[in-house]
């Protein structure tokens, strides 16, 4: 499958698939009336952004069976968002703990680069590639959870970027609804106050604490927290220049 950025690792299919850049399934929590509004893609103006419906942001990037065999990854990040997002919204309807696999998410946020640059026609790193197939991660990388550091906001946005630059990528830095979470991708990077692989992400909220708890195969103490302090209209700090 020529099209197949995993061709090599693994055997390919002969059914091409449509692989949203983003987990479909995360996009729809931000799409209303099937578009969502993006910004920062290679062919978009900068800092602009656009509404795009949510089924056009996909490409045959995958072959049908690399693609099935990914979709738990999404399944792990959907899981995490909602949870983050009805904390923010609706705390009391939000079980006091949420589970997700750490791997699964430090694997989605290294699915979402590689998407991301199969869609520019630009090649995948081959340990990019052999880490999504399965092939343990190097020392030094994965999650970091940076410590809060003033006010959040917390909204409905999925953020992306790439650290230091795109031509030789060291971290991934997403903001999914408020929080923020670093793919570091090399051990020599370096990194704000936070934890590696941190046990998961604890609220304080006015209906109780909420933990989302990220599930690893040893034992971790460490966890980052969050205490809600009010709501606000603003816009996210991150974004204050984009029209």
């Amino acid at each position: 499958m020529a099209h197949c950025y995993l061709k090599g690792h693994g055997h390919c299919s002969t059914e091409r698939s449509n692989e949203h850049y983003i987990s479909k399934a995360v996009l729809k929590r931000m799409e209303k009336d099937r578009a969502v509004r993006v910004g920062g893609l290679h062919w978009q103006p900068d800092r602009t952004l656009q509404r795009i419906g949510t089924n056009s942001l996909q490409s045959h990037i995958l072959c049908k069976r690399h693609n099935s065999g990914l979709s738990p990854l999404d399944t792990s990040a959907d899981r995490l968002w909602a949870a983050v997002d009805e904390i923010d919204k609706d705390p009391a309807s939000v079980p006091p703990l949420t589970s997700v696999p750490g791997f699964h998410l430090e694997r989605w946020l290294l699915k979402v680069a590689a998407g991301l640059t199969a869609t520019k026609r630009q090649p995948v790193p081959d340990q990019w590639k052999a880490i999504l197939h399965g092939k343990p991660w190097p020392s030094g990388w994965g999650l970091h959870v940076p410590a809060t550091k003033g006010p959040r906001i917390h909204a409905a946005e999925l953020e992306i970027l790439t650290m230091p630059s795109s031509d030789n990528v060291q971290a991934i830095e997403c903001s999914m609804a408020g929080p923020r979470l670093l793919l570091l991708l090399g051990a020599t990077l370096t990194v704000p106050d936070g934890h590696f692989r941190p046990r998961g992400l604890i609220f304080q909220t006015p209906s109780g604490e909420r933990r989302i708890e990220f599930i690893w195969p040893f034992h971790v103490d460490t966890a980052i927290t969050y205490t809600k302090v009010g709501t606000t209209n603003a816009t996210p700090p991150d974004r204050a220049y984009w029209t």
